[in-house]
């Protein structure tokens, strides 16, 4: 790697904010929030340092190149005066990832694969051959991102995108991304050192995001690949410094944290994962209807993730107003924070939201809202917030 200007690191919508405190607190400096990601100053070290411990992080990409073209000629002519070979080598292998909006090139797949040719017939006049594309594991991975006139090209350091933890060892149909799960614990607040529990919990991401938040966990435990590891530059012995950090750095549970779900197939799965994760003895599962359950503990701090009922089209409703009324009747002293993206749904919850915040889960826009239980009956607290 040479000396670039910066680093940018991408982030789900809405929660640029917590990975800019995240690379804060990893020592990045000059911190500038951007749309789904943050710029922070370059060193080697840090982009090791956020891809192996940052929670929060998609993509770790240094940039390669920017330049203007109005026409596909332009874009393969501009494409070619870069110098590809300076990272590729001839045998090598590379990928292209294209996003982005533009009136003058409407097919983004078609502009991509004309700056793919520019790469390959610039390293084969280089270097005597052409490198090939690789998939599934590539040498390389340039993201290409197209507004209008401008095309932007980034390197990826990461590979595998960062929110696969490796900790998971089986998947529901539509698990929640362990990085929006980071996210939202960071923006619930929660302190580590108070009981958490999601009583939704499938497959049991949000209970493992937060073990590992609370133990410090680095998600490089459970990964043995960056992109950044088929550099030229590799630094094994700073690579390997982090590592031995990263084992160091995790502290023991101080807290008790609470899993369940009804379904038991979706139980033994989540079973399955947290065993994986090593966190078997320290994350207390349960099956059981929610709605029927007593608070284990006086206070505390929940998230969950209910059904939206969009895919199929069934009607929630009467789910989410049992899940206020259990709040309001057997968790007095919790604080309880719900994400969803069923709007007329989260009404039937019948609790006063003290905070809401948009997120999308996926391609589906959500409120994740914060409530606070307090003491009384809860048709009484409806009808006082109803007036």
């Amino acid at each position: 790697m040479d000396n670039y200007e910066y680093i940018a690191v991408t982030t789900l919508q809405g929660l640029e904010g917590v990975l800019e405190q995240e690379l804060q607190e990893l020592g990045a400096q000059n911190t500038r929030i951007q749309q789904r990601a943050v710029l922070v100053d370059y060193s080697q070290e840090m982009v090791y340092k956020i891809n192996m411990f940052s929670r929060t992080a998609l993509r770790v990409l240094l940039p390669f190149a920017q330049f203007t073209a109005q026409n596909t000629d332009e874009l393969y002519d501009e494409a070619k005066k870069l110098n590809w070979e300076d990272f590729l080598a001839e045998d090598g292998t590379f990928i292209f990832d294209f996003s982005g909006k533009s009136d003058i090139f409407t097919h983004l797949h078609f502009a991509s694969l004309k700056i793919k040719d520019a790469l390959c017939d610039k390293i084969k006049e280089v270097k005597g051959r052409r490198p090939s594309v690789d998939k599934l594991r590539p040498d390389l991975r340039f993201i290409i991102h197209f507004n209008e006139d401008q095309i932007r090209i980034s390197m990826d350091t990461s590979g595998q995108s960062l929110h696969i933890r490796n900790t998971r060892s089986q998947h529901n149909e539509a698990p929640l991304n362990e990085v929006l799960a980071a996210g939202m614990i960071r923006l619930s607040g929660w302190d580590v050192t108070t009981p958490f529990a999601d009583f939704m919990c499938g497959t049991g991401t949000l209970v493992m995001e937060a073990y590992a938040y609370a133990t410090k966990m680095a998600p490089c435990l459970h990964r043995s690949e960056y992109a950044f590891m088929r550099f030229k530059d590799f630094d094994t012995e700073l690579y390997q410094k982090l590592k031995v950090e990263a084992r160091k750095r995790k502290v023991r549970l101080q807290t008790r944290i609470f899993a369940n779900d009804i379904d038991p197939k979706t139980i033994k799965v989540a079973l399955t994962n947290i065993e994986t994760m090593g966190a078997i003895k320290d994350i207390e599962i349960t099956r059981g209807d929610f709605n029927l359950m007593q608070a284990p503990v006086k206070r505390g701090t929940i998230i969950m993730n209910p059904p939206y009922g969009l895919r199929l089209g069934e009607d929630v409703s009467p789910l989410y107003e049992a899940i206020g009324t259990t709040l309001k009747n057997n968790f007095s002293g919790w604080t309880a924070w719900i994400i969803s993206g069923n709007n007329e749904a989260m009404k039937h919850i019948g609790l006063k939201t003290s905070t809401k915040i948009p997120l999308l889960n996926g391609n589906i826009e959500c409120k994740f809202c914060k409530f606070e239980m307090f003491e009384g009956k809860h048709k009484d607290f409806k009808a006082s917030i109803n007036e």
